[in-house]
């Protein structure tokens, strides 16, 4: 970093960083993860430049102080194949986890009109140079092992970069602004909606330049970002919360809990990503398309965090209140308070300093783990809130945290189906397995309401409490939900494992006409039937495959 022979490009850990693998091996017993921060840069006189001098672009960025040393030709194999083994060797062979590849536009404004030998102008090229640096650094490290996940935070994103395994923040923000924790927001959902899943800012700003980083400015930014697919605080202040002020901590440090707890969700929206094509973050268009109200950029702060959430970031100073438009076509429920209100409305949310308006759709079912100290610290119990109003389902996603494992199926998935009348909440047969999976726990079922189910509280007192261990629950009986002439009567509990099961129906039905409808687990209509016998044949008489369903019978007038 500071030239000579231990400048950019030099590949050496300085002297009070001796023996790497030691300390690298505490953070991991600690269950930290190490990220290293990398320039696709070499200055004179380090130790790998004469190496790298016939494969870099020129020589006219080196020396400066924003440009300490000279890009290497990305485009170039040989040159690419010579950094991964630099990396390699000082690096990840020693226990880095992950890569921070900054400046990879490259950071030269005097690359203007070079020819790169093995591309040709470099102004064709440069925007592409941080997909070209990702993909060798993703096919070099998968090619010596798959055990780790390629993680690689990079300040520049070119399309179809996400398939190698990055993520990208907005740059070095020079100004701490209100307007910036408002355009971060946009800027995130644009790229969203560009083909990057992955993106994040430095919460806070990076530097003072042009503004100041006030208490206020640093609590809406980090209440925001709690809610971005990467989650990081990151600039040339003290920012870390243990430096925050007595004002900015307890809020930060709620928040961060919220964001720990929410992991099984948002590891699950992860897997969406990768097996869906999905993104995270979604602006309003993305779901609500049949809303007029949202087909403008009329409301470019809001957007879904996932199929439940709405978000909607503060960047008004000292703000105590906030407007939120509620997309039509479903009830909302305050996060906060349990409070519903009808979707197609603005309306006026509270947000103190400690709070920013967020709002869950009717339907929805969010799956929020305990208070954890580490993103792989084992998430059980797991408090299932569900908001009525909407039938709705969401797939809980479980691997062993790391590895490439998954794509060869070694992964669970445990579907959740809620039927909103009756009011059944079903927790599905659990699909796949995977080394160190929780094979039995617990999942507190809360149907949520004002006052219930509500905030970052863990709630005391759930509707149900069902153990689980891979074979279907729910919270009205598996499979069976009955009615006598329009009255519910008590379900009984029976799982329909394949088509050759017999449903037994109770006395009060015998010899009456009755409605037999039978949904799949995600809560769809598969097929109905009326009949008037009480022992139904699954394949004789509804002419039904194996499989597991929720069945409702209901007496005829």
């Amino acid at each position: 970093w500071t030239g000579g022979t231990t400048g950019y490009g030099s590949f050496t850990w300085d002297t009070p960083y001796a023996n790497p693998a030691t300390w690298i091996a505490t953070l991991h017993t600690n269950n930290a993860h190490f990220a290293l921060s990398t320039w696709p840069t070499f200055s004179t006189g380090t130790t790998h430049y004469s190496e790298m001098s016939s494969h870099l672009l020129t020589n006219s960025c080196n020396g400066s102080a924003s440009n300490p040393g000279t890009p290497m030709d990305i485009f170039d194999a040989t040159a690419a194949g010579l950094y991964w083994g630099y990396m390699n060797t000082a690096c990840y062979s020693v226990g880095v986890d992950a890569w921070w590849m900054d400046a990879t536009e490259p950071e030269c404004s005097a690359l203007t009109g070079q020819v790169v030998p093995s591309a040709g102008a470099i102004d064709l090229y440069s925007n592409a140079y941080a997909l070209a640096h990702a993909k060798n650094i993703y096919e070099h490290q998968r090619a010596v092992s798959t055990a780790k996940r390629v993680v690689n935070l990079t300040r520049s994103f070119y399309g179809g970069q996400h398939r190698f395994g990055t993520m990208y923040w907005n740059g070095d923000i020079s100004s701490s602004s209100m307007l910036n924790v408002a355009t971060t927001v946009s800027g995130g959902l644009n790229s969203s909606m560009a083909g990057n899943p992955y993106w994040c800012s430095d919460i806070g700003g990076f530097q003072d330049n042009g503004g100041t980083l006030t208490d206020d400015i640093l609590t809406r930014w980090f209440e925001a970002g709690t809610f971005f697919p990467i989650f990081r605080v990151h600039g040339s202040r003290a920012t870390e919360i243990y430096s925050m002020s007595a004002t900015v901590r307890p809020i930060a440090t709620a928040f961060s809990i919220l964001r720990y707890r929410l992991m099984p969700y948002i590891y699950s929206l992860a897997w969406k990503v990768t097996s869906e094509n999905y993104t995270m973050t979604r602006a309003l268009p993305f779901d609500f398309s049949s809303d007029p109200s949202v087909s403008s950029n009329d409301y470019p702060d809001q957007y879904m965090f996932g199929p439940a959430l709405l978000v909607n970031p503060v960047h008004t100073a000292n703000a105590t209140s906030r407007s939120v438009y509620l997309p039509a076509g479903t009830t909302w429920y305050n996060f906060w308070t349990g409070e519903t209100s009808t979707g197609g409305t603005t309306v006026t949310a509270s947000a103190p300093s400690n709070i920013i308006p967020i709002y869950a759709r009717a339907g929805a079912i969010l799956p929020m783990g305990p208070k954890i100290q580490y993103a792989t610290q084992s998430v059980d119990p797991i408090e299932l809130r569900v908001y009525p109003g909407a039938n709705g389902s969401f797939t809980l996603y479980e691997d062993a945290g790391d590895s490439y494992d998954y794509e060869t199926g070694k992964y669970a998935t445990i579907p959740f189906t809620y039927i909103d009348k009756p009011q059944d909440l079903v927790i599905g047969a659990r699909s796949g397995s995977f080394t160190g999976m929780v094979a039995s726990r617990t999942f507190k079922v809360v149907f949520v309401k004002t006052g219930h189910g509500i905030a970052d509280t863990i709630t005391a007192d759930p509707d149900f409490t069902l153990a689980y261990s891979g074979d279907a629950v729910a919270t009205a009986g598996v499979g069976i939900s009955m009615q006598n002439s329009g009255v519910p009567v008590q379900s009984t509990s029976s799982t329909l494992k394949t088509a050759g099961n017999s449903l037994v129906l109770s006395k009060d039905f015998t010899w009456k006409s009755k409605s037999v409808a039978l949904y799949d687990l995600s809560g769809h209509l598969v097929t109905t039937k009326t009949v008037r016998i009480n022992i139904i044949n699954l394949r004789k008489d509804l002419g039904m495959p194996g499989g597991v369903y929720i069945v409702k019978v209901k007496t005829l007038p």
